[in-house]
């Protein structure tokens, strides 16, 4: 008895929407960080490299808007170990995409 095998049609591939608000974007110490959310506090908190040696790049996005921000050794530390010095970066990066 001689066995057939069907080729099944392939199903349509639906691409999902990102999840979050906004897409952040990190370049650290020849690494990048990308990462899709709706609270860039705790996102940029997450993070949270080791040791800072060189300047980070940070991009924010929301639909076509675009804000960047480049910061040196030291502000950068703080904003990766303190809450509230990320707190007011995530606002003030929100208020920029404006």
């Amino acid at each position: 008895m001689a066995t057939t095998k069907r080729k099944s049609k392939k199903s349509s591939i639906v691409e999902a929407e990102p999840q979050g608000k906004y897409k952040l974007t990190v370049y650290m110490q020849d690494r990048v960080y990308n990462c899709q959310t709706d609270d860039l506090k705790q996102a940029i908190l997450s993070l949270r490299p080791p040791k800072i040696t060189n300047k980070v790049r940070i991009i924010v996005e929301e639909g076509k808007k675009k804000a960047e921000r480049i910061m040196y050794v030291f502000p950068a530390r703080r904003l990766f170990n303190m809450p509230l010095s990320a707190e007011f970066f995530a606002k003030n990066i929100i208020l920029r995409l404006k």
